[in-house]
């Protein structure tokens, strides 16, 4: 039986990392002749006060390939995130960090990372002018507080029969590889939209603030509007029911968008950003970004400003098995997902897009809207909380 109170250090997190790399994330989550391998580096995050995730950049031919993060606790997946393409996670939020510490002028002693889940990559920034500054990038919220906030460790959703046996399999050194269903629905591949604000629809000027989103005082677009949205191009790409006539008004749809690097990114498409917009109001999002799980629904309606009077289900409170069997039936799904990181606070959520499954790991390959920077990764399901999923029910 796994102990599950040992500790996982970095050495033998990489023994779990190059055991995926052979027995699933080649041959299942990224299928082809090029494998990526490890780097000798690695980087830390806390998960919690007490332990830590791994991260260890990927490497393809002398070039980066991605990364992957391994858990230093059995309490959680072995493997938490795959990301076969781009730059390392830690590079890539180190520039979002320093963007937005001089965009808003902040001086700090000591930093420390912070990983709360798939969705939430925090920094804490401890001032030198006293206090703690938190920023959760790159889809920003910003906390400042007097003193350091106990934190809340990643939560496991799972079957623990299922935990220890995964556990177990990435442990044996000899075990035949993983014959369960996975796949990554090829011909689907989400355009990277961003949250945009208000402002955008008027100019392209990127506002200056220190509220707790980059678009204050402007209001944002809130990510269940973009994760509809990206749904939309999803399907367009797809190219079947009549989806073709998704953004038919947009020739420039398939450009991906910029990133926030602390401030507002800006839309590759001024038409798809009117879109996304449209899509705000039809779901009644806060200017802060917060839209109602009961409203969430009224995101499809973009579909039917195109014509295509497809009936939406939705369903809460999905597990991994439902989840999946969305893209199993051959299309992309939009999922919510809440997020707890700040004590005291009502819960933040998240939506994106879900296009590819691995049921060896119950892994789900996603895309978060956070712009090109940020490619499309695998993610452990498990790690994911209060999950609501949409999808079509009838063409």
């Amino acid at each position: 039986m796994t102990n599950k109170s040992t500790a996982i250090d970095a050495a033998y997190a990489a023994v779990i990392a190059a055991r995926f790399l052979e027995r699933e994330g080649c041959d299942c989550e990224n299928p082809g002749p090029n494998c990526p391998q490890l780097s000798t580096d690695h980087y830390e995050y806390l998960a919690g006060d007490d332990s830590v995730v791994y991260e260890f950049p990927l490497i393809n031919s002398g070039a980066q390939s991605g990364y992957i993060i391994i858990s230093g606790s059995r309490a959680l997946p072995p493997v938490l995130e795959f990301c076969p393409t781009g730059n390392p996670l830690r590079e890539d939020l180190t520039k979002c960090l320093t963007g937005l510490t001089k965009l808003r002028a902040l001086e700090s002693k000591s930093l420390k990372w912070r990983y709360f889940g798939p969705l939430d990559l925090v920094a804490e920034l401890e001032l030198e002018s006293g206090g703690y500054y938190y920023a959760r990038l790159p889809n920003l919220l910003v906390l400042e507080t007097s003193e350091r906030i106990r934190v809340r460790a990643p939560k496991f959703s799972g079957s623990e029969s299922w935990l220890e046996a995964r556990w177990n399999y990435y442990e044996s050194e000899k075990v035949p590889k993983g014959t369960l269903s996975c796949s990554t629905m090829f011909g689907i591949r989400p355009i990277k939209y961003n949250q945009t604000c208000e402002s955008s629809l008027h100019s392209a000027e990127a506002s200056m603030n220190n509220g707790p989103n980059y678009c204050t005082p402007s209001c944002i677009a809130g990510c269940v509007a973009t994760g509809w949205t990206v749904l939309a191009g999803s399907w367009k790409g797809a190219a079947n029911h009549g989806s073709e006539l998704i953004f038919s008004d947009a020739p420039d749809w398939e450009k991906d968008w910029s990133s926030s690097y602390g401030g507002p990114p800006l839309p590759a498409s001024k038409t798809v950003n009117r879109r996304m917009w449209a899509v705000r109001a039809y779901l009644g999002t806060s200017c802060n970004g917060n839209t109602t799980d009961t409203s969430a629904i009224a995101g499809s309606r973009l579909f039917s400003d195109y014509g295509l009077n497809w009936s939406w289900g939705s369903r809460n409170g999905v597990d991994y098995a439902f989840a999946s069997s969305v893209n199993k039936a051959g299309q992309p799904g939009l999922l919510t997902a809440q997020s707890v990181w700040v004590p005291g606070e009502p819960p933040d959520g998240h939506a994106f897009v879900i296009h590819g499954w691995n049921d060896n790991d119950q892994h789900v390959s996603i895309c978060l809207g956070w712009g090109s920077a940020f490619p499309d990764k695998w993610i452990a399901f498990s790690t994911l909380s209060s999950v609501n999923a949409f999808f079509v029910s009838l063409f």
